[in-house]
């Protein structure tokens, strides 16, 4: 069976087993994260990070410690950290129109590589294909962020406080004061135009670990770089602009005031449905 068609299998199971157990899910929820929601209901997401999650090196316990999961998405982190006993926290963007964007690129534009996204990333009848090119901003939203991970939040009962914020304004004041012990970036950083300075506010709020996850470049460490990825048109990217080998996180993130900066694992990552892996390498950097 090709993977894509097994992509929609699972896409047709989820639909079936949520009706039978009585629950409402939109067909246009866009899945990024494979997610067991019990009772035989898996969501169809983009990317099954269940094999993998020990590359990340998360205690088996984290009883007693607060958590930060940045860009949420769908929520796997948040869920997997809570069911290990942390106090969690998300940060999910407060309107779809601050995705980081190129600078003087329109909010059409944006809109309109999300609707793209989502279309290829679902099985849609013509009907629900229609809703979506109707769709304004705010239902977008919802079918992308929030409602995904409200529908998931809710049928796994782990509550957690959820803030609204930009990476970039991100800082202490806006959580009391408190450092968190934990903060979760995953694959966050490349779709920030200004990395640098996205990294920076999410080491200010992080008191002992930073764990972040990415397809970093293949260069030597002591060679720092950053490539671009954005290309010179707007129809050329994927929201996505930088990436960096290790060398350059590991410079930045100890000038940043970490003690230690190490790659923890290493897995092949699959895109579903296009079949498409990579490699992914996690860092940790410890106070």
């Amino acid at each position: 069976m090709s993977i894509h068609h097994e992509f929609e299998t699972e896409q047709r199971a989820f639909a079936a087993r949520a009706k039978e157990l009585g629950l409402q899910a939109d067909p246009l929820f866009l899945w990024y994260h494979v997610i067991d929601l019990g009772d035989g209901l898996i969501t169809p997401g983009t990317f099954d990070i269940r094999p993998h999650i020990d590359a990340y090196g998360l205690n088996q316990s984290m009883a007693g410690k607060r958590a930060l999961d940045i860009g949420t998405a769908n929520g796997y982190f948040a869920f997997e950290m809570a069911k290990r006993g942390a106090a969690v926290t998300t940060v999910e963007l407060p309107a779809l129109t601050d995705i980081d964007h190129f600078p003087g690129e329109s909010k059409t534009a944006i809109l309109d590589k999300v609707r793209f996204m989502m279309e290829t990333q679902a099985n849609l009848s013509p009907e629900d294909r229609a809703r979506l090119n109707s769709s304004g901003p705010e239902d977008i939203y919802h079918l992308l962020l929030e409602g995904p991970f409200r529908f998931c939040e809710q049928r796994l009962g782990l509550k957690m406080e959820r803030h609204y914020a930009r990476i970039y304004d991100l800082a202490p004041a806006a959580f009391g004061d408190q450092l968190f012990d934990v903060v979760m970036l995953g694959d966050l950083l490349v779709h920030t135009v200004n990395p640098t300075t996205a990294l920076a506010a999410a080491a200010s709020v992080c008191g002992d670990t930073l764990i972040l996850a990415e397809a970093f470049l293949d260069a030597p460490d002591h060679e720092p770089q950053l490539r671009y990825l954005g290309g010179d048109g707007s129809s050329q990217d994927h929201v996505q602009w930088w990436s960096g080998n290790v060398g350059f996180y590991r410079q930045i993130l100890k000038r940043l005031g970490f003690r230690s900066v190490e790659v923890v694992g290493t897995y092949q990552q699959t895109v579903r449905p296009v079949g498409y892996q990579y490699r992914k390498d996690v860092l940790q950097a410890r106070r």
